[in-house]
């Protein structure tokens, strides 16, 4: 989740002149590499392998308590896994393990970020104004959050119009996210959760998730990024199709 939440992390900083830590962030980037190479270990639960990743489970905890946010390791791929277990608090079917979830969570996160990548110059899209039924008696803390954020996403619309600080974004976020494919692959091979049906959630119910995850938090990611250029809804069956279902 790291190398998305970063490039969320750096989005916040450009746009809204959020604090950003350089060393924190270095810091979980680090022991990024070791992880990719260790997936195989891990999947084999080698001792060396497990060790370096409560290390970076260490890492994440202590880059969070210096800056005291949860920023640099928990970005838009997170608000996959909670608005699945919110889900299931409404209608009762279940959820899977937040870290297994958030595995996934990571893949969609970046995959969007592929997408935006691509954008030379933003042109921004009307995002649906509120909450719809969906929510069901957490409508009222849904809709609180997303009243939260709608303000903020206004700052970030204007933005966007300006192409020098696109660049420079662009530029950053680059530099941080891994491509999709990588995290699926190392996903896999660690014997982790890279698809909705091994999370135990039909197709149908992971795209609720996927189209609603963006409403549950204030802070903004790359989710309300992919809303506000276009990305989502158009591609949201597309990025399935390509990098969730098998």
């Amino acid at each position: 989740a790291k190398s998305v939440s970063n490039a969320d992390w750096l989005m916040n900083h450009i746009y809204r002149g959020e604090y950003f830590c350089g060393f924190c962030s270095r810091m979980m980037n680090s022991l990024e590499d070791y992880l990719f190479d260790s997936s195989q270990d891990i999947g084999k639960r080698r001792p060396q392998a497990i060790e370096t990743l409560f290390d970076a489970l260490l890492v994440s905890g202590m880059a969070m308590t210096i800056v005291g946010t949860s920023a640099p390791a928990s970005g838009g791929e997170h608000l996959l896994s909670h608005t699945l277990d919110m889900m299931a608090g409404v209608d009762g079917l279940g959820h899977d393990l937040h870290g297994r979830q958030v595995g996934v969570g990571t893949i969609l996160a970046s995959a969007l970020y592929e997408r935006i990548f691509k954008i030379d110059r933003p042109r921004c899209v009307d995002m649906p104004s509120n909450i719809d039924a969906f929510w069901g008696r957490l409508a009222g803390s849904v809709g609180e959050q997303y009243a939260q954020k709608k303000p903020q996403l206004a700052v970030l619309r204007e933005k966007l119009n300006d192409q020098k600080i696109w660049q420079n974004f662009i530029e950053s976020a680059r530099r941080q996210v891994r491509p999709p494919q990588q995290i699926k692959n190392c996903l896999k091979t660690a014997g982790a959760a890279h698809t909705f049906s091994e999370l135990k959630c039909s197709r149908q119910r992971f795209r609720d998730a996927v189209l609603r995850m963006h409403q549950i938090r204030r802070r903004p990611t790359v989710v309300d990024l992919a809303w506000l250029l276009g990305v989502l809804p158009a591609a949201a069956d597309e990025i399935i199709n390509e990098w969730l279902s098998k």
